[in-house]
């Protein structure tokens, strides 16, 4: 990751075929999802170690041994700390299959049982290892936990690479966890199609030319009609295709139905205004002033706030609650893609899961979000309470009670803090394959008596919810200036790909003095108006990528407790007003 502040903040993450890495909130998510202060279990005294001279035992940390110049080593010393009267069975494993195994009966409450593994037993070599940790009690309830390391030969790697990530021979990144499998996610999957198919080319089905007025009600009686028609073998009703010219939309137009494509013929000059305020034009000044430009353009017209383009399916996702398993292990690292259940009967591969992860009020007052200290401003404290989180996964695979799914775990699920979950879920009232690409949209304004934006015009250009696997490509946005992000993908969209776009707000200057100082709209950060994003970010699986910004508040954010993984990648900002983050509580991946 690289992050330059001289006139030009870029914000942008490396990727090497089709792998997507993001380093800095992995690490962050390391660092403050593991605990061991406070550690309490019924099974365990305290977490399980795993010690050996070359390996380090600090979280994030990689846990590797190193063949060069060490021929000989030695596996490492496994203790284990059980609280209860219990069986133990240990697995080892490299690469996923299994070595061999040791079981061993624990007839009293131990503090302490050491596994020293002759190394004859396995021949070392290079690869990725773990050791699963199996407590059963008399009753058979069960415990899970696993310890992680690698073997990796540092002759074979470029100098000064980083151990945690780095890239094989073949072109492809190679990943080493911590010991407790903490490990930088795998971010392959977000976008379009999760990310295994470009970005599909539509053919039009209605055609649309500009007229004089407005255009809201043609708009979208075209949409409503490629809605009526038949979905195609690639999941396709058509495309509205609108041809170049100035299209005034004072309204909002909707689309409703799986496979409808809103089409343009170009956007022209990605990075410049076209509407420059300015120079006071009026709607008929400005439309003449773009008639001339050779491409499509949506003018939104009047004095409402709103949102232009809505893309909403018909609900949210319906768990199915009587599927629920729980996880049983101790600890489901940062970056995994499997971890233990309670019963996995009732699942197989190709199960669309819900995982939950639940944070407790032990864990809300471990990481100190039930004091938080008093505004400098006087401004009301909402202390935290216990939440769960959500993420949306696929099973690739079951045995053993052992799930192992598609996308990665990008927060620690902890027993200690409430464990978590699994649920089978449907999204059929999701809707799917919806694009918006090759055109610019300006929202009109001009300055007020004080020769500033009083905010009455349309404030979002584009909200996509309770949708899959959908895209906006080569769009142009202008003076949609939303707290909720110009383009916003709601909290109810995955699998969405924005590629390839830019925002542009005017200069802070239209946005302070008077005419804002006297309303109380302006944020104590930056004496700007609140507004001013411009992606946002509330769903799961999404990718925002090359990318481009220009005077916003917020370039890039996410909201609140969003569960990830999302992914902006080679996105550029530029004169932002402060920081593109994660914006709210405890967005994670």
């Amino acid at each position: 990751m690289k992050i330059v502040s001289s006139g030009k903040d870029v914000f942008a993450l490396s990727f090497h075929k089709r792998i997507f890495v993001s380093a800095y909130f992995a690490v962050f998510l390391f660092l403050f999802c593991s605990f061991t202060p406070g550690f309490a279990s019924e099974w365990w005294e305290k977490p399980p170690e795993l010690q050996h001279s070359m390996l380090s035992g600090e979280t994030g940390d990689p846990a590797y041994l190193d063949m060069h110049p060490n021929e000989d080593l030695k596996f490492p010393v496994i203790k284990v700390f059980p609280a209860q009267d219990c069986s133990l069975e240990m697995k080892f494993l490299r690469d996923d299959e299994k070595i061999f195994d040791k079981k061993k009966v624990v007839e009293e409450a131990s503090s302490e049982i050491e596994f020293d593994v002759n190394p004859r037993q396995i021949p070392f070599t290079k690869g990725d290892y773990c050791i699963e940790l199996k407590l059963y009690s008399n009753e058979e309830k069960k415990s899970t936990d696993t310890l992680f390391f690698s073997v990796i030969d540092s002759r074979k790697l470029d100098k000064n690479v980083s151990k945690a990530v780095h890239t094989c021979k073949e072109g492809s990144l190679s990943y080493i966890s911590d010991y407790r499998g903490n490990r930088i996610p795998d971010f392959a999957t977000v976008g379009y199609k999760k990310g295994k198919a470009p970005l599909p080319q539509v053919e039009p089905a209605v055609v649309l030319k500009p007229e004089e007025g407005d255009d809201t009600e043609r708009i979208q009686e075209a949409i409503d009609e490629v809605s009526s028609m038949p979905v195609n073998d690639n999941g396709f009703r058509g495309a509205v295709l609108l041809k170049e010219g100035v299209y005034e939309i004072e309204g909002q137009v909707s689309i409703q139905k799986d496979g409808v494509v809103i089409q343009g013929e170009g956007r022209g000059d990605a990075g410049q205004f076209w509407l420059d305020p300015s120079r006071e034009y009026s709607v008929e000044e400005l439309t003449e002033k773009l008639s001339e430009k050779e491409a499509t353009v949506l003018l939104a017209t009047g004095k409402d706030r709103r949102t232009l383009i809505s893309v909403e399916g018909s609900g949210e996702v319906n768990i199915q609650s009587d599927t629920q398993s729980e996880i049983i292990d101790r600890y489901v690292p940062v970056g995994s893609h499997s971890f233990h259940v309670e019963d996995a009967e009732s699942f197989e591969a190709g199960d669309r899961i819900i995982i939950e992860r639940t944070g407790n009020e032990e864990w809300i007052s471990e990481i100190g979000m039930d004091d938080i200290p008093p505004r400098p401003d006087g401004g009301t404290i909402r202390q935290w309470e216990p939440f769960d989180l959500q993420f949306e996964n696929k099973i690739t695979r079951v045995g053993d009670n052992k799930i192992t799914v598609l996308h990665p775990v990008v927060n620690a699920i902890e027993s200690q803090w409430g464990g978590g979950r699994i649920y089978t879920y449907d999204d059929e009232k999701r809707i799917s394959n919806i694009g918006i690409e090759k055109l610019r949209a300006i929202s009109y304004w001009k300055p007020n008596e004080d020769g500033v934006d009083d905010t009455r015009h349309a404030d979002q250009f584009l909200n996509l919810d309770n949708v899959r696997d959908a895209w906006v490509r080569n769009v142009t946005k202008e003076h949609f200036y939303s707290t909720l992000g110009a383009v916003e993908i709601d909290s109810g969209a995955r699998s969405v790909t924005v590629y390839n776009c830019s925002t542009l707000i005017a200069d802070r200057s239209f946005y302070e003095g008077p005419g804002y100082d006297e309303t109380g709209r302006t944020f104590h950060e930056t004496d700007v108006y609140v507004g001013r994003y411009g992606y946002r970010i509330e769903g799961t699986l999404n990718l925002v990528m090359e990318c481009y910004a220009l005077n916003n508040r917020h370039a890039y954010a996410y909201g609140a407790r969003v569960p990830g993984p999302n992914a902006v990648v080679h996105c550029q900002a530029e004169q932002s007003l402060t920081w593109s983050e994660p914006h709210h509580r405890w967005s994670v991946g």
